[in-house]
């Protein structure tokens, strides 16, 4: 049985089930054994779909290679579970060298040299053999009479245009208050509230490819893009570490403060230290820039640090700590307690031009001596490196204190 799209992406769909009800004499045709399979495909992909989840359930890691052929990827053999819920099963490492773009079907198309990022995606393909002789021809054999008796669930690499984006799973504000409140079923509701949207491509992205100018691989992210399926044994695994966390009676190392927003507001006639103002414009990594008009007039950049992490208002110095490459006699610092928030505020505002912040965090790492750099009240450094990627819950660093953060803002 082959199905095709709109039969695929109809299985996706929260329909009631149909299935052949048996009884003595009952003709078996083509109609009834295909309902059969697909009553059963119906019922696995919505278990892969809404149970498991989509994504890689182990193996599949991609890596730079380079042969005679040229400089590309490989792909390690592994399975996954794609957008519609259908199994993808890779048997045996595949190499894609040289790297190219491809179809929709995985073959190369040819054509001029590489962008410069490009996406390796794997997609369930039905590929029908063991063709025979049958009474009723089919369209595809020319006008002869065969069909193919064996449909194999395999797969195909896909190389695409640019770059798939990071895989986040925020934390909803509803689902942290009952945490902390003891509503575990509070939570659970919230969570279910709604079904996941089944999406328009089921591919699944493995890896962002960075390629340089000659075509040859520069980097591999075969984390970031990356959809995981969390199995049950991943899921024990991790159990597993948080009860030996637990039962050693070591405490979790102490969280880092790190930049976690960047907004440029209006003040208008309010005070500068008013909650709330009109937001001009917000930093969206892996961008570092800012845009706004000139008019409203952009009077405040406000930089916010990681929630529960109080910063230490001292080590907030204009041009030592919190530097820029226009400095005025107009500028002045504002401190929002409340929301772990610092501002830096300009009378009448910021003119036309192009401004570069820094936030000094120092030296990566415990340091002797490490110089002046922005802190928390507990004495730790900003965590300040720039990330590499945004979406909900973006934040600087890696965890370790120490890095500068630098941003820009294009006032027009």
């Amino acid at each position: 049985m082959t199905l095709n799209v709109a039969d695929e992406r109809k299985l996706t769909e929260l329909n009631p089930a149909s299935r052949n009800r048996y009884y003595y004499g009952k003709l078996m045709d083509v109609l009834h054994f295909t309902m059969e399979q697909r009553y059963v495909l119906s019922k696995e992909w919505l278990y892969n779909r809404m149970v498991l989840g989509p994504g890689v359930v182990c193996g599949l890691g991609v890596e730079p290679v380079t042969t005679a052929a040229g400089s590309g990827v490989v792909v390690r053999a592994g399975l996954a579970i794609d957008g519609w819920g259908r199994e993808i099963i890779v048997p045996r490492d595949v190499a894609i060298v040289p790297l190219a773009l491809t179809d929709q079907c995985g073959a190369s198309v040819p054509g001029g040299p590489l962008p410069a990022r490009v996406m390796v995606q794997v997609c369930y393909l039905e590929c029908d053999t063991d063709w025979g002789p049958a009474l009723v021809g089919d369209p595809d054999c020319g006008g002869g009479r065969c069909e193919a008796g064996t449909v194999v669930e395999s797969y195909c690499m896909r190389v695409v245009a640019g770059s798939g984006p990071a895989v986040t799973e925020p934390c909803l504000p509803d689902v942290l208050k009952g945490l902390q409140s003891g509503s575990l079923h509070a939570v659970l509701c919230e969570l279910t509230r709604s079904c996941p949207a089944d999406p328009d491509d089921p591919c699944l992205t493995l890896a962002n490819v960075t390629v340089a100018a000659n075509g040859t691989v520069q980097a591999v992210d075969a984390c970031g893009p990356r959809l995981v399926a969390p199995t049950n044994r991943l899921l024990m695994q991790l159990v597993s570490c948080l009860a030996d966390c637990c039962a050693s009676g070591t405490p979790p190392p102490p969280a880092v403060m790190q930049v976690v927003g960047v907004r440029v507001l209006e003040r208008g006639s309010q005070p500068a230290t008013t909650p709330n103002l009109r937001v001009l414009g917000e930093l969206a990594p892996p961008s570092p820039t800012i845009s706004v008009k000139s008019d409203p007039a952009p009077e405040i950049v406000e930089v916010s640090f990681t929630a529960g992490v109080p910063y230490d208002p001292a080590s907030v110095v204009l041009q030592q700590t919190l530097r820029m490459n226009l400095p005025s006699g107009l500028d002045s610092i504002v401190h929002m307690p409340a929301t772990n928030s610092v501002r830096l505020y300009r009378q009448r505002g910021f003119r036309r031009g192009h401004y570069e912040f820094e936030l000094v965090g120092g030296p990566e790492g415990p340091v002797a001596s490490p110089p002046p750099a922005i802190r928390a009240q507990d004495g730790t450094r900003l965590d300040g490196e720039f990330p590499a990627a945004g979406g909900p819950g973006w934040h600087s660093g890696e965890g370790v204190e120490g890095g500068s953060f630098k941003f820009i803002v294009n006032v027009s």
